[in-house]
């Protein structure tokens, strides 16, 4: 499947020591509610956290973030020890914009290829136009979520030191 290609998704199981309830409340106050940006942090946390859906991302200051990977799970309880287990990928928006966005172009370039068949006397160079921009949006995509792959170490090793209340 052609989307596999810029939505890696990483399976996560997080081993915390201590009760669900206490992981919930350590992790909920070190994740900042999105729009909300704590002052002289270069880097935090931002997302939402609930035993049954939690959702988190790193937020860089004086970047967009849209295509840093978001952990995506829910906490599972195993005695005095709890388990926060899901996904790391690319924000499910962002994944619906970028299939959005790269249809419309390569729909683009099926209708202007339909129209140079029909019309010997048509461009062949906007078909070429087309295309280039759809190659063009594949490799911009391709290279912002490789930019950013980094962050989903970060996210895994500060989600489990928050967690844990360290």
């Amino acid at each position: 499947m052609i989307t596999s290609r810029f939505f890696k998704t990483e399976d996560v199981e997080l081993d915390l020591e201590v009760p669900v309830e206490q992981a919930i409340n350590n992790l909920g106050a070190s994740v900042t509610a999105p729009g909300k940006l704590p002052p002289g942090i270069d880097s935090w946390m931002v997302g939402s956290v609930t035993h049954s859906t939690t959702h988190i991302h790193r937020a860089v200051a004086g970047s967009r973030n849209s295509f840093r990977p978001t952990f995506y799970g829910s906490f599972t309880s195993s005695g005095q020890q709890s388990k926060l287990i899901g996904e790391i990928t690319l924000n499910r928006v962002i994944q619906k914009f970028i299939v959005l966005w790269c249809s419309i172009v390569a729909l683009m370039a099926i209708w202007t290829f339909v129209t140079v068949l029909q019309n010997p006397a048509a461009s062949w160079g906007s078909l070429a136009y087309i295309v280039f921009m759809l190659l063009a949006c594949i490799a911009f995509f391709s290279l912002m979520i490789k930019k950013t792959s980094a962050d989903a170490t970060w996210l895994k090793q500060e989600i489990t030191r928050s967690a844990n209340g360290r």
